[in-house]
């Protein structure tokens, strides 16, 4: 996970309410305490720099029940889902298929041989191991995305100053008032329909940096079927794979 120029301190206390252990991450944007509960049940409070570790001890201890309540959600979601360490990733967008291997060893490392993939780690764990799932999938997007964007980018008419390639656990893309165009990594799990329309969707900001009705109306233009489209984009995100969050 990247967080941009923020200078990051983190620290590990034992805790005095669920989970076992929780993390802390110091952002300077950040103007007050919360919490975030991982799907693998992980917990990470975002602080303020100037908060103290006492400070955010009180914090959590004062959010416990909400904080278990959120881990028996998620854990709920995760034995729906299946195991928590993939054993095969699809990539629709692209055709491709990859089985997945798992190892335990000292060094932390993703190695990609024909359609195997292989995950060392010290630990076979979510917090190990989906990390490294998410980074693989950002080096694949970085060479398959930028091609179809400009594909769409010719045939819309909609050029995009610079295109990124990040991990984004809330949104499938974005579009800064400079022009630049941000795709998630994951729209690669996509069907070649859904990703389009994802990138088209971006690609209309430029000219509507809102949700008007304009930038709704030029948005048919390019595909009119988006509305059903875009209900399918937001199940999958829903209910897609949980190491992409």
């Amino acid at each position: 996970m990247a967080y941009g120029e923020e200078q990051l301190s983190l620290f590990e206390a034992e805790r005095e309410t669920s989970p076992d252990t929780w993390q802390v991450r110091y952002s300077k944007r950040a103007r007050r305490l919360s919490i975030q509960v991982f799907p693998h049940g992980g917990v990470e409070v975002v602080a303020p720099m100037r908060a103290s570790a006492s400070q955010v001890q009180t914090f959590v201890a004062s959010h416990s029940e909400w904080i278990e309540q959120a881990q028996s959600r998620m854990l709920a979601k995760v034995a729906e889902q299946g195991p928590l360490l993939p054993e095969v990733i699809e990539l629709p967008l692209i055709n491709r298929r990859f089985e997945v291997r798992y190892t335990v060893s000292a060094k932390a490392a993703v190695s990609l041989h024909a359609d195997l993939l292989e995950i060392t780690a010290p630990e076979l764990s979510p917090a190990e191991c989906w990390p490294l799932l998410r980074t693989w999938l950002r080096g694949i997007a970085k060479t398959e995305l930028p091609a179809r964007l400009d594909m769409l980018s010719e045939r819309t008419g909609l050029k995009p100053q610079r295109i990124q390639i990040r991990n984004q656990k809330t949104r499938w893309g974005s579009c800064s008032s400079k022009g630049t165009i941000s795709l998630n990594a994951a729209i690669l799990m996509l069907e070649p329909l859904q990703a389009d329309y994802v990138m088209i969707h971006e690609l209309c900001h430029l000219q509507h940096l809102n949700h008007s009705s304009r930038f709704w109306n030029l948005v048919k233009r390019h595909e009119p079927d988006y509305e059903a489209i875009d209900r399918s984009v937001d199940e999958f995100w829903e209910n897609g794979p949980l190491w992409l969050r």
